[in-house]
Parts: structure tokens; sequence; C-alpha cells
């Protein structure tokens, strides 16, 4: 495979990786006793896309001789296999105890030879455009795909005089030293916006973002038996209004000759859940107007989507929310699949309504939380996901905020996710969740206040990762460049890489030579047999 860029400097070559390196050389084991020390790298202690490799970990050789791949000191780690090779887990090996290491069969090993540098093929084989044409050519069972040594061995690799090679590799560095500190600091610019993100919905929540709000409105505030009633007498009406909803439906069903089925009646909600202190043990306290409750009582409707809607899949349709829809606890609809839905089916209760709640039950990306602002046409959710409707679906912002605040909402959820087993939630324990609430009025309050500083924040984290991503468009520029011979200047006088290649050709078949009356040397004489 030639990934070499078409026009490369006169003084450069185009060369297959196995012409400059030994691909996974072999090590003659009976050289090392199995009291020797040596380093161990397990594939988490190679880092992605950064270059560094941990190489802190000892093994005994005994300990290792079989069952891992070896290594030496300047040689270039490669990881073979998804996802860390699309990760970018490769790295120049550092200084080792005793000059050997032992690390995942998951590596291959790059040991460049004489007059090559190991940096020139650790930043070759590490640049995202190699990595993507790797990744194509992987084989092997999903989730199990690798990349094969011959694919790596086979693919061709720009090759420079050696002096050049240092001037590139230094001008990389330079580079990537000072692109490192942009990003250093544009990261911990970040999580500095998101530690206070989530300090502004602790405030919120606790009553503090609002505390000059209250002292202005005092007409506007409720007592805490005032709060229960309210919401009591809201489930009432709300559940007499859907009585009056399905008696106008069997009317209607009644006068069209029954057609169809009858209307199912609405199952009136649940008794109203009371706490009692030790409910409320540990939560903070709360201002003189608030009062905890269960998510259950401010909850109408709460479900989650059926199986089997696979069948149902279409170019064009209802939309279908999944967890990955979820996964930044807003309602990404970038990447989203469509259904074609019969009228009888099942799954339709899971029609989305504007101000739902939806909230990720099983997965990786269990307890995101979406807020539905505005009308997203027909749409329906997955089994992975719940939707939750509220009472007062004015209060649905409010509650998404509540949700998705670190110590809050999120952090009971995370508690009843991770409980045990595999990860995940069912209906109970979201209506379990335990929400503070203040009058209406507080709750638009602290809503609109929240909206306004958490959406500047979340423009500057969004400005951020577009500097993010333009640095590591920058990098990869910078190695194109790199490999190209656009980065420095040529030098006429540097010996040109067709003679370099002689010299390698030298040594390999000395190499070979040496290999050859090695593996003569350890043959024992056959015994010679006689007549009887």
């Amino acid at each position: 495979m030639n990934l070499c860029p078409e026009e490369l400097p006169d003084s450069w070559e185009s060369v297959s990786i196995s012409v400059i390196s030994e691909i996974n050389p072999k090590l003659d084991k009976k050289l090392f006793e199995d009291e020797l020390e040596v380093s161990f790298v397990p594939m988490p202690a190679v880092g992605a896309e950064d270059g560094k490799i941990n190489t802190q970990e000892l093994r005994t050789f005994g300990q290792v001789k079989k069952g891992y791949t070896a290594f030496s000191e300047g040689d270039v780690l490669f990881a073979k296999i998804t996802p860390c090779m699309e990760n970018g887990k490769m790295a120049v090996v550092p200084s080792l105890r005793n000059g050997l290491g032992f690390g995942s069969t998951e590596f291959h090993v790059l040991r460049s030879y004489k007059g090559i540098l190991p940096e020139w093929i650790y930043y070759y084989v590490s640049s995202k455009l190699f990595r993507i044409e790797a990744e194509h050519n992987m084989t092997g069972a999903v989730g199990q795909r690798r990349v094969p040594a011959p694919w790596l061995a086979g693919t061709n690799i720009p090759l420079p005089p050696l002096n050049e090679q240092h001037r590139i590799v230094a001008k990389i560095e330079e580079l990537f030293s000072e692109l490192d500190k942009g990003i250093e600091s544009l990261t911990t610019a970040k999580a500095q916006l998101q530690v206070y993100r989530q300090s502004l919905l602790k405030h919120a929540f606790e009553g503090k973002l609002t505390e000059q709000w209250r002292k202005d409105h005092q007409d506007e505030l409720e007592s805490t038996d005032e709060l229960l009633a309210r919401i009591q007498d809201e489930r009432e009406a709300r559940y007499q209004q859907q009585v009056a909803d399905w008696q106008e439906s069997v009317k209607q069903w009644e006068e069209s000759g029954k057609e169809g089925r009858k209307p199912k009646q609405p199952t009136a909600f649940s008794s109203f859940r009371s706490l009692d202190n030790e409910d409320v043990s540990g939560f903070s306290d709360l201002p003189k107007n608030w009062v905890y409750t269960r998510f259950e009582n401010l909850i109408e409707y709460v479900t989650s989507g059926s199986r089997g809607w696979a069948k149902y899949y279409d170019e064009s349709g209802a939309k279908f929310i999944r967890a990955q829809n979820l996964k930044y606890d807003r309602l990404d609809l970038s990447d989203i699949a469509y259904v074609a839905l019969p009228d009888s089916v099942e799954g339709r209760r899971t029609l989305i309504n504007d101000k739902d709640l939806l909230i990720t039950i099983t997965g990786a990306n269990v307890t995101k939380t979406a807020y539905v602002n505005g009308d997203i046409g027909e749409a329906y959710v997955s089994q992975h996901v719940a939707l939750t409707r509220l009472i007062n679906t004015d209060m649905a912002q409010y509650v998404h905020w509540y949700l998705i605040a670190s110590t809050e909402g999120r952090r009971q959820l995370e508690r009843s996710a991770y409980g045990a087993g595999k990860p995940g939630l069912n209906l109970d324990n979201i209506k379990d969740v335990i929400i503070p609430i203040s009058s209406v009025s507080e709750c638009k309050a602290i809503t609109q206040q929240l909206s306004e500083k958490l959406s500047v924040i979340d423009e500057q984290i969004l400005e951020i990762d577009i500097a993010l991503k333009k640095s590591e468009a920058l990098r990869q520029s910078i190695l194109k460049k790199a490999f190209s011979g656009q980065l420095v200047s040529q030098d006429p006088n540097d010996e040109p890489a067709s003679e370099l290649l002689k010299h390698i050709a030298v040594e390999k078949a000395e190499l070979e030579a040496q290999a050859k009356q090695a593996k003569a040397a350890s043959r024992k004489p056959r015994k010679k047999t006689t007549a009887a």
C-alpha cells in the first residue's frame, strides 16, 4: 500500500516499512535468566495520540517470557487491535529495566535499522491518515479486528536522508510542544468552565441563585404546605382532564359506529408519596419556602420504548430516538434513525411531545437526560430510553437542569444505575428521585437564570472545542508537511536516502548471516548409526 505523497524531494525515497525496519523481531530467550527484572507494558500503559508510555511496572523474565510480546529500547509499539489502533496507541519505547520489555500481544513491534530514526517511523504510523488506512485494512471478527503484520510491512513510507530525518523530527517536536501548551491551556479552561457550570447548578437547587429574587418577590412565595397542596391539586386536575378527554374519545368512537378499538380508560395516578426526615437525610438544607418531593408526584406519564423496532427501520419516516442521541445531556438529532410504523403498533405509546424529558436507562450513556425543547415532529424512543412527561410541563426545563446536576439528580440516578450488576435504570428508579421545588414563580426564575448563564458557558465550551479541533487539524497538517518534504528545507550536502538504503541492505545481510550462524550452532549434532 503506497500512502506516500506523489511528489517527494529528489533526495528522498519511497519504500515499504519492512525495508527500513524489522516487524515483530524475535527474541533469543535462551540468553536471559528467569530471575532477570524486565519492564512490563500492558495496553493501558500506552497513551492515546500522545506517544507516552509508562514503563514503571516490573516483572521477572520468567513471568513474561511466554504469552507476551518482547521489545527493546528504541522500538516502536503499534497497537494492532480495535479500538486501540484507531485511538492512536503508539509510542517509541524509552529506557527499560535491563534494556528489555514485554507487553500485550496486541502490539506490533517495529525495530528500525541503522540510519532510521524510530521517531520518524512513529510519527508516520501514528498519523491520522495512516490510522484511517490501517482501519480499512483490518481483518477479523467485529470487536476483534486487527491490523495484519503483512499489511503493515508492505505499506510504503517516505524516507529522507538521515540528517534531514533529524531536522524534521526536531521541528515536529518543537511545533508539537507549542501546540500541546495551547491545548493544555484550552483543556484547563474547559475544565474550569465545567466546574463552574456544576457549581451554578448546585447553587440553583440549594436556593442560593435566587436568594435576592425571594427578597424581592415575597408576595409570590408559597408555604411548604401550599406547595404540596398545589402539586396534589394539579395531579387531580390533570387526571380529571384525562377522564374528560377519554369520554370525548369514546363518544366519537360510538358516533363512528364503534370502528376500531374502544379508547382505553386512563389509569388514576398513584397515591401522593410523602417524604420523612430519613428520606432526605444527607440532602442539602433548603430555604424556608422550599420542599423536597418525589419525582413521581410531578409525573403524568413515564414509560420506556418497546423492543423489536429493527424491522421498522427505514430511510425516512418518524424519528427514532436512541441512547446516542442523548449522550451530551441534550437532544442531538445529527445521527438520527427513522422508522415507518403501522398504526396498530404498541410502540406508538412512546410518541414524544414538546417539553418531554428523555432519560437513558441502559448502556454506556445511562442517566444522560435530554429536554425536548420545541416540536421535533413525529418521534419515538427506543427501549434504552425512558420518556417522562410532567403534569406541569412548565417545570420540565427546571427538572432537566436538576437531573443533569452532578451533585443532585445525576448522583441519585447513578447510585441506582450502578448499584449492582450491569448498569441500568428501571422506571421506579426514575420515580424515586427526590427533587427540591419552590413556588412556580421561583422555579421559573431559576430556569431563566440558568438558561442565560449556562448558555454563555456552553458557548464558551463550544468555542474551546472548535479550537481543540483546529489544533488537532494543525497537528495533522504538520505531519503531512513533514512527510512530503515541506516542513524543513533540504540540504544538498546530505547523503541521499538511496545511499542510506544501500547501508541498510548491507546491515540486513549481516544480520541474516549472523542469524544463520546462530541457528546452525544451536543444532545438536546427529548421532551416527552403525550397522549391527
